[in-house]
């Protein structure tokens, strides 16, 4: 499984502020499976039939993100952290 730093950022900027410990429902739901599909490595959801399943999937998520949280935070951090390197001049501004 590799995670991205687009990844990481959806699961803290989204998962964690819309979707986790919400009731498992609609979009809820749809949030519960990005998540999974990505922290599994999947290129497709993979959505289950029957309702009586979805504690399974946040389950099996919230178990996911305890075993990849070092991992999310330091991607995290990447993706937030601004670059640094040099100052971008504008059209006509002369080096000093």
């Amino acid at each position: 499984m590799v995670l991205t730093t687009e990844d990481a950022k959806w699961i803290k900027d989204y998962y964690y502020k819309e979707v986790h410990g919400r009731t498992l429902r609609g979009d809820i739901m749809n949030g519960y499976y990005e998540a999974e599909r990505i922290l599994n490595g999947w290129d497709e959801i993979q959505r289950r039939g029957c309702s009586c399943q979805w504690r399974n999937v946040a389950m099996g998520v919230h178990a996911l993100l305890g075993r990849y949280k070092e991992e999310i935070d330091k991607l995290y951090e990447q993706a937030t952290t601004p670059k640094r390197g040099r100052k971008k001049r504008s059209v006509g501004e002369s080096e000093s």
